[in-house]
C-alpha cells in the first residue's frame, strides 16, 4: 500500500483517516458511551484516537493488528469538507519518516515523496507542526502514544 511506504507504518499499527464529525465517527467505533465521549474530547483537540472499529468501515489493510482504526479531526477545513462531501473517511499522514520531522512545504514533500504520493493538495506552506499527538484506547483508558 502507498502510504505505509510515505509513513514508515509497521503491520501492526492502523492507518489513520480523517473523520468529519463526531457523529459520524461514533457509528463507525465499538466502544462504551463513556469512552466515546473522551474520545471526542481529544479529537476536538485534532488528536488522534485510536480505537476499535466495526467491520466494513475501511479496508481491512489500514486497519491495526487488532481491529484499530486512527481517527482525526484536523484543524482545517477543507479535508474535513472533503471527507463530508465524499461521504467516506480519506486516509492521513504526517508525512514523514520515522525520527524526522512532519514536512509542511508542499514543494520539499513532492521533493521527497513525489513518486509515492498520488494527489498533493497545495494549501502552501502549513504551520510548523510536530504532528498530532496520539491516544489508543486500551482497557478503557486512554494510552499516549505519541506526544
Amino acid at each position: 500500500m502507498k502510504i505505509l511506504s510515505v509513513d514508515d507504518k509497521d503491520a501492526i499499527s492502523p492507518i489513520s483517516v480523517i473523520c468529519w464529525s463526531i457523529n459520524i465517527f461514533s457509528k463507525w467505533v465499538e466502544v462504551s458511551q463513556d469512552d466515546l465521549l473522551k474520545a471526542s474530547c481529544y479529537l476536538n483537540e485534532s488528536s488522534t484516537v485510536i480505537l476499535p472499529v466495526k467491520k466494513n468501515i475501511v479496508h481491512p489493510s489500514i486497519l491495526g493488528s487488532d481491529q484499530t482504526l486512527g481517527i482525526r479531526m484536523p484543524q482545517y477545513p477543507f479535508p474535513i469538507d472533503l471527507c463530508r462531501e465524499l461521504n467516506l473517511p480519506i486516509t492521513t499522514t504526517s508525512v514523514n519518516e520515522t525520527a524526522s520531522d512532519p514536512l509542511n512545504d508542499p514543494a520539499l514533500i513532492i521533493d521527497k515523496f513525489g513518486s509515492k504520493i498520488d494527489l498533493i493538495i497545495d494549501a502552501g506552506i502549513l504551520p510548523k507542526s510536530r504532528g498530532s499527538k496520539i491516544y489508543k484506547l486500551e482497557n478503557s483508558k486512554f494510552i499516549k502514544i505519541r506526544s
